[in-house]
């Protein structure tokens, strides 16, 4: 599986970054309940362009919300990162952009006075590596870039979390050449950034695999990734705030390759990791089966993985986030003419379904497909970053939604 691929053009080819080979889960409950109509597609426009518009995450200070994205070309590879920030209602002030990159989209969180925002510079794979900068809450550069990542090999933003006391977690993924492979394997890493952008030594998460996801729970912070080779699992390293590594653990069954992006959200006093299992009966190799999974704060499953119902099986996971004392996962997953629809539903905190699936945002008469991520603004509203191909194109619309 292509893990870059799908943070760098996701919403223009979701089967291109699936294709994992597992065994099917079809031990896990399934929930049944059919979805309700889908809300209009947008408030308004976030990033609207020429190019191909793309977003899938932001941070808030309680008030305004900055939303990093990338503006490029699916056809050349290149494009221009930076943020944007927005209130409820609309676009405040002009957007901040940075150097040229591989469509890396990055990723923003705030830490009580500023915000970070972490991307890749460099089109070129083998000189490209992640820098950060500090915006500050007028959506202004605040100082200079700073770079965090030295050895080039294309490193790819997955997550950047703020924890406590002045301490940022950044997980990316680049390639490591393997004499074995007679190439370059994606492998997962993470740094620890404090709020001064001082940059941690670079922590191995994992081999083989690529994808992360983070989460903190007030103590520490735990990384989910994608374990590849023979032993394929979806496993969680925790890290503390001073930058040490602590357990590994195993979260999904040994055998099924973690097959679709995967998220992971701390809430109530245990965690919620929510990923897909590649499915292999398709002859295709696009399909996935969704899960969530509780994870308690000592690493241990919380009870059996939920597999979440989907119309169809090329789906794949958008985020999951805390949502008053619940949490909600929201995925993607296409038709027939492979157009995608987004779809969402109600997580307990024992990882059981209280409503849902519901459709969240479906193609109209010009969107033939539709990516979303969610963001909580308060325990009953989301702020919904809607991906919506247009014509042929991507751009970038904000919605605020009411959940469940």
């Amino acid at each position: 599986m292509s893990y870059a691929a799908r943070m760098a053009a996701a919403c223009a080819v979701l089967c291109a970054t699936l294709g994992c080979s597992s065994t099917k889960d079809t031990t896990s409950p399934v929930d049944t309940t059919t979805h309700t109509t889908a809300p209009s597609l947008d408030d308004f426009a976030i990033v609207r362009s020429v190019l191909d518009d793309q977003a899938f995450g932001a941070a808030t200070d309680g008030t305004n919300i900055l939303v990093p994205f990338n503006t490029g070309s699916f056809r050349t590879g290149a494009g221009t990162p930076g943020t944007q920030l927005i209130s409820q209602t609309a676009v405040v002030g002009q957007a901040l952009t940075f150097a040229q990159n591989r469509l890396d989209v990055g990723s923003a969180a705030f830490d009580g006075t500023r915000y970070l925002t972490v991307f890749q510079q460099g089109v070129n794979d083998a000189a490209s590596d992640l820098y950060g900068q500090f915006v500050t809450t007028a959506g202004a550069a605040s100082g200079t870039p700073f770079r965090i990542t030295t050895t080039g090999n294309a490193p790819v933003v997955f997550n950047l979390i703020y924890g406590s006391g002045g301490v940022y977690l950044l997980t990316y993924s680049r390639g490591e050449f393997r004499p074995a492979a007679g190439d370059s394997i994606a492998m997962s890493y993470a740094r620890r950034i404090d709020a001064s952008g001082t940059v941690g030594p670079e922590l191995l998460v994992g081999n083989l695999g690529g994808a992360s996801a983070a989460a903190f729970d007030g103590t520490n912070f735990l990384v989910i990734y994608s374990l590849g080779g023979t032993a394929r699992q979806l496993r969680g390293r925790f890290i503390s705030l001073a930058g040490s590594q602590g357990a590994d653990v195993g979260i999904s069954a040994v055998g099924p390759s973690v097959s679709s992006p995967m998220s992971l959200a701390f809430s109530g006093g245990q965690y919620m990791a929510a990923w897909g299992d590649r499915i292999t009966a398709d002859s295709f190799p696009n399909d996935s089966a969704l899960f969530v999974q509780a994870i308690a704060t000592s690493g241990t499953p919380l009870g059996s993985p939920t597999r979440l119902a989907t119309t169809s099986a090329t789906a794949e996971i958008s985020n999951v986030i805390s949502l008053g004392s619940n949490f909600y996962v929201n995925w993607a997953e296409a038709d027939a003419n492979e157009f995608f629809t987004s779809r969402g539903a109600l997580i307990s905190p024992s990882g059981s379904v209280v409503s849902g699936p519901r459709t969240l945002f479906a193609p109209d008469t010009l969107t033939t497909s539709v990516f979303t991520a969610l963001m909580p603004v308060s325990p009953t509203r989301a702020l919904a970053v809607v991906n919506r191909k247009i014509h042929g194109q991507w751009d970038v619309f904000a919605k605020f939604l009411t959940l469940p």
